[in-house]
């Protein structure tokens, strides 16, 4: 069943609480300074049932001091009931509730003339045309207008046909709203508890649907919360959907620790930041230009922040403009992209204007970039693929899923991505990944000449702010295949890198194998070499070598076998153990005809290689391998 929820939006006593309270038998004004002020304070709901649908209310106030309360109601509305009292006529808060719906894209009107009564046919003629003409001249959408007075009972009844043929009107000429994600969202405007019950919010969701005993996330706090039951309209549920006006029963939090504006959602699925990018219009009824850097209050879903405007084109908008802009916030937000929101000048009583969001931002940028602001305009005016090109390159994860974006390899192609696997990567983001693992690779050449490459987890450990380890190799097969990089044993280099020794160097290099491979399986301390070679530094080099390149085996400080020797020992071990369940010390030291400190090294080496294991001081197969 489509949703309808109506805001009931004018000025002050103007009638908007008694007009729903003829309608629904239920007095809005529900808290005590209400009654005392004699006018709504807070937002406040209610119901009437026509015939084939619910409609639900949504009391706005109407007072210039209550207006961010007016506009955490407007945000969950999807057309306005607007009351007119002909005694008065259209007032500064009625143009202000206007502009606040015409923002949020709430066009569909019904008109309510109030208090008939006190003045002469004339008047309400009047009165009638000058709304109608300022609706007509804003794109505001009247379904109907009618005449009430609380003299004539009758008068409402009429407007309760007037809500039913629109109840009508709007299933089938109004579409449901398009949930493009499954992820929960619903922007608190209401918390309280019910003795018994427990932790109630309220609000309209978003997006999403929600289910009983489904976790989500209240934010900013994070604090995870499991959902005991759901109501839609003042009904129990099952579920609530995108549009419904919902109440949730929650348990693991007190009401004292939400606030309006607080949000309850899928957890981890909305973006946070400080620095938007935003498409404002600012008002033409503003009286002055909105400078650059202009402090203002803005108001988002059911909460509002201090901000700082950057405009992006001239440094400046004028009254009736629509720019790109940037705003700056002194607190990180919660949001979704595209979002829509409004903003007030601090130095201002009245709303400024209102933005869609459109993306982080990364970066504060100087006006009139343009570059920057072609890609806004894309994002803001283009096609599915030119906006869907932009959030891939703007991804924090660099390497994303097509199937994220609803897409395979197949029907999407273009010179700015690149495609391998259904895995995609912006041109631009996979040029500097690129050019920095490559400075990497050079600099680790540079540091290690005689070492044949770089291994996956140094790569990995100076991109992992930059780039997920899951998708690293994706580049790194990217550079494989565009002939840059080459991976040999899992060791990552330049393409052309080869290993390049002076004469002197494979003078020691044979001299060290020749000499270790001399003494077998008894070998002798490295020190009898190193003797023999009047450049120190070189030979500790060459020994390196010879053990990265795996030439030879260190069984400790001093002392070295060949690697096809300690690969003789191993064999030697394995056919033992095929014969005999475990070996000890002095069965080792005949085996191998070694002495017991030879023995020893060794087997601790087998034992370091997972070769060998020690049980009850005696050595068995690892069975592990």
């Amino acid at each position: 069943m489509k949703e309808i929820c109506l805001g009931v939006l004018g000025h002050v006593d103007h009638g908007k609480t008694t007009v729903v309270q003829h309608i629904t038998n239920k007095d809005t004004d529900h808290l005590k300074e209400e009654k005392k002020r004699g006018m709504s304070i807070n937002i406040a709901f209610s119901f009437y049932q026509a015939p084939k649908k619910l409609i639900g209310f949504i009391d706005l106030p109407g007072h210039e001091k209550f207006i961010k309360n007016m506009i955490a109601g407007a945000s969950s509305v999807n057309a306005g009931l607007l009351v007119v009292a002909c005694d008065d006529g259209m007032m500064p808060q009625t143009f202000e509730h206007l502009l606040i719906f015409k923002i949020f894209k709430i066009t569909n009107l019904i008109v309510v003339f109030t208090k008939t009564d006190l003045v002469g046919l004339e008047q309400i003629t009047k009165i009638k045309k000058d709304v109608q003409d300022y609706l007509k001249e804003n794109s505001f959408k009247i379904f109907d207008s009618v005449e009430v007075s609380n003299k004539n009972p009758d008068s409402y009844e009429k407007l309760k046909i007037v809500l039913d043929n629109f109840s009508n009107w709007f299933s089938e000429n109004i579409p449901d709203k398009i949930n493009y994600s499954n992820n929960y969202r619903l922007d608190i405007d209401r918390s309280f508890t019910i003795q018994g019950k427990g932790t109630i919010i309220t609000g309209t969701t978003k997006t999403g649907t929600v289910c009983e005993n489904d976790e989500l996330e209240i934010l900013p706090k994070k604090i995870i919360v499991k959902v005991k039951e759901i109501q839609v309209n003042d009904q129990r549920v099952a579920n609530a959907k995108t549009g419904q006006r919902t109440a949730l029963r929650i348990g693991n939090i007190n009401f004292n620790e939400i606030s309006r504006g607080d949000i309850i959602a899928t957890p981890g699925t909305l973006l946070k930041s400080k620095l938007i990018d935003v498409y404002l219009n600012y008002d033409k009824t503003n009286i002055s230009e909105l400078k650059n850097k202009s402090k203002v209050k803005v108001f988002i879903g059911t909460k509002n922040y201090l901000a700082k405007v950057k405009i992006l084109v001239n440094k400046k908008a004028m009254p009736g403009e629509m720019v790109f802009a940037q705003l700056e916030f002194s607190e990180p937000i919660y949001f979704q992209l595209e979002d829509i929101g409004l903003i007030k000048l601090i130095s201002e009583e009245n709303i400024s204007g209102g933005f869609e969001i459109l993306r982080v931002s990364s970066k504060s940028v100087k006006s009139k970039n343009q570059d920057y602001l072609t890609e806004l305009e894309k994002i803001k005016f283009g096609d599915f693929i030119e906006k869907t090109i932009i959030e891939i390159k703007n991804n924090p994860d660099k390497v994303v899923d097509l199937f994220q974006f609803g897409l395979r390899e197949t029907n999407i192609s273009h010179e700015e991505l690149i495609i391998y696997q259904n895995k995609v990567i912006h041109i631009s983001n996979y040029f500097d990944l690129r050019d920095k693992i490559l400075f990497q690779i050079k600099k680790y050449h540079a540091n290690n000449p005689l070492k044949k490459g770089i291994n996956f987890l140094e790569i990995n450990s100076t991109l992992k702010e930059e780039v997920n380890s899951k998708h690293l190799n994706f580049i790194l097969y990217l550079m494989i295949q565009d002939g840059l990089i080459k991976v040999e044993n899992q060791m990552y280099s330049l393409k052309n890198f080869e290993l390049k020794l002076t004469k002197e160097q494979h003078a020691i290099k044979n001299l060290i194998l020749r000499r270790i491979k001399d003494w077998d399986l008894k070998p002798k301390e490295i020190s009898v070499i190193k003797e023999k070679v009047v450049d120190t530094k070189t030979f500790k080099e060459m020994l390196k070598y010879l053990i990265s390149n795996k030439s030879i085996v260190q069984l400790d400080e001093n002392n070295f076998i060949t690697a096809t020797n300690y690969q003789k020992v191993i064999d030697k071990v394995d056919l033992f153990f095929s014969k005999n369940k475990s070996l000890n010390i002095d069965e080792a030291k005949t085996l191998l005809d070694l002495n017991h400190k030879y023995v020893v090294l060794i087997l601790e080496k087998m034992d370091y290689d997972k070769i060998t294991l020690i049980k009850n001081e005696v050595r068995v197969r690892n069975l592990i391998l």
